[in-house]
């Protein structure tokens, strides 16, 4: 039974799965779940909704004083955040407003590894302008857009950058015969950052080389960037992910805090204020033909977020 003086909590999973997905066939060998076929299994985040529906029965059998437990499922996580960023928090009528304290069930790899810190990311598409030109008759003529984009990603700092943030050039593309000189290319890249202050600054220095590539060369560049999400920080110095971690140290799982690389919906719920931490719940290899779920392991993660509901109803019946 609900008891509303108790501490809430958010359960939070995605509905949407990763290509190729479409008629799946699994197996199950020994309590763990295998796609069986030239599908991904689905289980990021199939698992997770699993989890949260089996959270809910095992509070539904109780008569024990609980928190409310409040349940948010996106859609479009895997193709850019794109339910949690457009959730229209202003329609949510205030009784029905979701609990701060937030688990998101959509963490892969082993079990007690509770991640509470993840990067903003950052979008850029650059569109790189030369002169086109006969590559055979006047090449000098020409300013190649190719060269423009070799240049400048030779001088972008790339890969992991110091223990805070990265950088990946993803997609180049342009040019045409051999005979022209490419007149236009584009590239797509993201950057990375556990700090937006930081962050600012890399896309400041990024932008700043391609002019200055751009302008030696006689070139120019059409630059466009997008931040759809900040980071994922806690905000209480870690006492809400530190009782989440007690949980699985009670049932016998070693725990650790983790700070992780991906960005999620965590994120998103993180920028309207919601402490959150991202649980694993025995997802393998996800976004392969080869991925598996762990049901012991999924099961387990039941058990921790049941007991931290029944630790949290306690606590607050104690002070009354």
């Amino acid at each position: 039974m609900a008891d509303p003086s108790c501490g809430a909590l958010t359960l939070s999973a995605h509905s949407d799965v990763v290509e190729p997905n479409a008629n799946v066939r699994w197996r199950v060998e020994d309590d763990v779940v295998y796609s069986a076929g030239e599908t991904t299994l689905g289980g990021d985040d199939k698992g997770g909704l699993a989890v949260i529906l089996e959270v809910l029965d095992c509070l539904r059998e109780s008569e024990r004083p609980r928190p409310d437990v409040f349940v948010l499922i996106t859609p479009g996580e895997e193709t850019g955040l794109l339910g949690a960023r457009h959730l229209q928090w202003d329609r949510i009528p205030p009784k029905l407003d979701p609990a701060r304290d937030l688990l998101v069930l959509d963490g892969a790899g082993p079990l007690g590894v509770i991640a509470h810190s993840a990067p903003a990311i950052a979008s850029l598409s650059l569109t790189f302008l030369g002169r086109a030109a006969h590559a055979g008759l006047e090449p000098e003529k020409g300013c190649s857009a190719i060269a423009l984009m070799a240049k400048t990603v030779a001088r972008f700092p790339l890969g992991r950058l110091g223990k805070t943030a990265c950088a990946n050039v993803g997609l180049v593309q342009g040019g045409g015969p051999t005979n022209v000189v490419p007149a236009r290319c584009e590239l797509k890249m993201e950057v990375r950052s556990h700090s937006m202050e930081e962050l600012t600054e890399m896309l400041a220095s990024y932008r700043t080389i391609a002019q200055e590539v751009c302008t030696e060369q006689g070139g120019d560049v059409l630059w466009e960037q997008s931040i759809p999400f900040g980071p994922l920080k806690p905000k209480d110095g870690l006492v809400f992910a530190r009782s989440v971690a007690a949980q699985y140290e009670a049932l016998g799982i070693p725990a650790s805090l983790a700070v992780i690389g991906g960005g999620s919906d965590a994120n998103v719920f993180s920028d309207h204020g919601f402490e959150a931490v991202i649980l694993p719940l025995g997802m393998y290899e996800a976004h392969t033909t080869r991925e598996r779920l762990d049901l012991k392991e999924a099961l387990t993660t039941v058990e921790a977020v049941t007991s931290l509901i029944w630790q949290r109803g306690a606590a607050k019946e104690s002070l009354l």
